[in-house]
């Protein structure tokens, strides 16, 4: 049986991450747009955020939706300089980073269920944009030769 091997390139590492920044930022920015018009963000709820504390605001997703994809990109790139399989072991570190980061919406006092499911839905999208995007798009497969 023949196995593929992921070697990560710098060049589309760089793009990768460009696309799932961008990718991030747009659709969780949509989901702060659409769940604030639908009064599921209570803007009286402060949280903390890579911009301080304060509401939840278009900024503040935005900015950690940016800072949270650019940091899987670095992650993925240290892991394809370390690792034989870069691609399924950042799978795995991001998966458990994602579930240890679903704590702050379900433990932070303040909001109510609806602002804490639309916080996780965040949360989940820059996962599944990051496991999707970045491990798909920074890659180079090759066939992996049995020695």
């Amino acid at each position: 049986m023949t196995d593929w091997e992921n070697e990560i390139t710098p060049s589309r590492l760089a793009w990768a991450t460009g696309i799932g920044a961008a990718a991030a930022v747009a659709v969780t920015s949509a989901l702060y747009l659409a769940g604030s018009a639908a009064g599921l963000v209570d803007e009286r709820v402060v949280l903390p955020s890579l911009l301080g504390m304060g509401p939840m605001s278009l900024g503040s997703v935005a900015v950690t939706a940016l800072v949270a994809t650019i940091a899987s990109g670095l992650l993925l790139g240290v892991l394809g300089l370390t690792t034989r399989r870069p691609v399924r072991n950042f799978r795995v570190v991001a998966t458990a980073l994602a579930l240890a980061s679903l704590a702050m919406p379900a433990t932070i006092p303040g909001p109510h269920g609806a602002m804490r499911l639309t916080m996780a839905a965040m949360h989940v999208t820059v996962w599944a944009i990051s496991i999707g995007v970045l491990a798909t798009l920074a890659g180079q497969f090759r066939r992996q030769v049995p020695v």
